[in-house]
Parts: C-alpha cells; sequence; structure tokens
C-alpha cells in the first residue's frame, strides 16, 4: 500500500516546463530526501505536494484519494521553507497557535498544545519572544513546531536545515526521527547536505532539469547509481572510473567484482578509500605519486597521480604517518566503495 502517489505529474510555471512527468510512490511512514543541482526543480515538487501548485497533467493521491484539486489547508500537510515564514508581530506561542486554529482545535485548548509543542524544541524560554528576538536556529524551531503541530500526515521541508549549523541539524533531524515514530507520519524534504539527509532517508529521488534521474531505497540507490553522473553527485570526493577491460592500466590491482562484467564501467567511491604506503592483499588502487597533502578540515587527503595520469584526491586517514611529494602509494577499499554503471549518463 502507498501513501503518496503522484502519476505522470508535470507542472509549468507560465511557459516554462519545471518538472517533466514525474511518477512517484511512497509507502507510509516514508522518509524521502529530494535531491538535485540547484534548477532541478526540486521546490516545484514539494510546492506541487503541498497544493501551492497546481499541476499541469497528472494526478497525486493520498492513500488512493485523488487530491489533485484540494487546496493546500484541506490536504494536512506541514510546511516549512528556507525561510522560516514568522509573522512579525506574534511571538511564539501566537506562531503555533495559528496552525492550530486553521485546524479547528478549541481555544480553550490551544495556548497548552502551543507551549508544549515548543517546549519539546527546548524553546521554553522563548515562548513569549518576536521572531526578531530568536535566532536563526530557534526561529526554525518555531516554525517546525507550528509545522507539526496538528499532527500533520507528512512534514514537506525545503531546504529549512540550511542555515544552521551542523549540531543544530543533527539534533533537528533526532527530533523529526522521534516526530516519525509517534505520529507515523511521513516527511519529504530537499537537502543538499545529501551526506547528512541519507543516514535518516528510507527513499531517494534525484532530479535534473525536472526529470526524474533515479527513484528508490535509499540504500539501492547508493549501491546502483543509475548513471555515472549519479555516483558522483552522490560522493563527496569524484569518484575513479574505467571501462572494466582498462581498469589495471588506469590503477585497478586485483580481481574485478563480477558484476562488473555485464556493465560499462566500474568505479570507486574515493572518500571511503584510503592512503597506504603499500598494497593490499586486496582489490586497490595505485600505484600513485603523491604531490601534496591537502587538508578538508575533517577530511585531510593525499592528492596524487593516478596511472591514468589523473590527478585525484584520497583520504588520509592518519593510520599511517603522512607521506611527502613525491612518495608512492596506494588507496585501499572495501566492497562498499565500488560501484558500476552504463555510461548512460543522465545526470
Amino acid at each position: 500500500m502507498y501513501f503518496f502517489q503522484l502519476a505522470m505529474t508535470s507542472c509549468h510555471i507560465g511557459s516554462v516546463q519545471v518538472l517533466h512527468h514525474v511518477t512517484l510512490s511512497l509507502p507510509p511512514r516514508a522518509r524521502c530526501v529530494v535531491a538535485g543541482p540547484s534548477g532541478a526543480g526540486k521546490t516545484s515538487l514539494l510546492r506541487l505536494l503541498a497544493g501551492l501548485q497546481a499541476p499541469s497533467e497528472g494526478s497525486i493521491r493520498l492513500d488512493d484519494a485523488d487530491i489533485t484539486s484540494l487546496p493546500p489547508e484541506r490536504r494536512g500537510f506541514g510546511w516549512v521553507g528556507p525561510d522560516p515564514g514568522l509573522l512579525p508581530g506574534l511571538d511564539a506561542v501566537a506562531q503555533v497557535d495559528l496552525a492550530l486554529r486553521a485546524s479547528n482545535v478549541p481555544q480553550s485548548q490551544r495556548r497548552d498544545i502551543a507551549r508544549r509543542a515548543l517546549e519539546s524544541f527546548g524553546l521554553a524560554q522563548r515562548l513569549g519572544h518576536s521572531p526578531h528576538q530568536l535566532s536563526s536556529g530557534e526561529a526554525l524551531r518555531v516554525a517546525l513546531a507550528r509545522a507539526s503541530v496538528a499532527s500533520p500526515r507528512c512534514l514537506l521541508l525545503d531546504e529549512p536545515l540550511a542555515r544552521i549549523d551542523p549540531t543544530q541539524r543533527a539534533r533537528l533531524r533526532q527530533w523529526l526521527a522521534r516526530w516519525q515514530e509517534e505520529t507515523g507520519g511521513s516527511v519529504i524534504e530537499t537537502s543538499h547536505w545529501l551526506h547528512e539527509s541519507f543516514q535518516d532517508a528510507s527513499h531517494v529521488l534525484l532530479l535534473r532539469r525536472g526529470y526524474v534521474v533515479q527513484f528508490g531505497e535509499a540504500n539501492d540507490v547508493r549501491r546502483s547509481p543509475a548513471s555515472p553522473g549519479v555516483a558522483d553527485f552522490l560522493s563527496t570526493l569524484p569518484v575513479w572510473w574505467s571501462i572494466p577491460a582498462n581498469a589495471p592500466q588506469n590503477g585497478w590491482h586485483g580481481p574485478l567484482p563480477a558484476r562488473a562484467a555485464s556493465c560499462d564501467l566500474v568505479g570507486v567511491r574515493l572518500e571511503r578509500a584510503s592512503w597506504h604506503a603499500t598494497p593490499s592483499h586486496l582489490p586497490c588502487l595505485g600505484p600513485l605519486r603523491v604531490v601534496r597533502i591537502q587538508d578538508l578540515g575533517l577530511l585531510p587527503c593525499v592528492e596524487a597521480v593516478f596511472p591514468s595520469g589523473e590527478l585525484r584526491r584520497v583520504p588520509w586517514r592518519h593510520l599511517e604517518p603522512p607521506p611527502t611529494s613525491g612518495d608512492v602509494g596506494w588507496a585501499w577499499f572495501s566492497e562498499d566503495a565500488v560501484v558500476v554503471a552504463r555510461l548512460d549518463d543522465r545526470c
């Protein structure tokens, strides 16, 4: 049984078609990340689901009921965008009260419900504060409390976590997980913080120029990207790619995985590899000649020349002494770093 279904849904804004025949099915309690480069159609898709934008063709179904023409207030969804959208003349409690009023909650209960919702976000000391008295993280938490207080069927989140620090993002992701456990609701979010979002995602939808590039369960998308472009988009460091027949000349040592025999390309996610001074008895890449060490914050890397002549980065995980310019080493990796793909690069 599916919770959400879009069938061949397209959308125009003026004369521009921003979504092309999008088909999507999500089970109950899904946590779906919608990703893609800028201009891919991520926000347009969420606006379509919320009822803020009408499709030019196709249908939207919720629990097998057609909601294509339903107005936003009758869909039972919560929305939070990049801007919290708080009204300047209202304190935090009054902001949340607005959502309860729209849901026909009795006036005698609204203030207590709003206070409890804000307290669950750690805002007990900010109940009477207006938007200009709140930090960006506090304003976002007020917006999330307002969006979730009326127990919506689904939260639609259009990159609301982009402006807050990693610690706050982690806490809010934990809150979203608890909210789903307690209410059984779903979450559909757009995100540029893919590696954080993927940790919680059950499903992933990748868009480019309004087209669906790949959709599926998160683990399946990680293991089997639809194209080299998808694999590179989902990786911190560019993937090392080679035609299987040329892999040994390009640096692959050891047996190729059996699944590479039926594919056009075999790749290694280099962010999952690690630099070593000696080759491994398992498959590895090398020999690699060091150019320099680059400190990328949490991921120090060795910049090295591969046998193919490419200059690539390999994480140096402090397992060995740091190499110096001119040293030769190897990139070790495990099976989960290996990907295979067709040459149909649609993303």
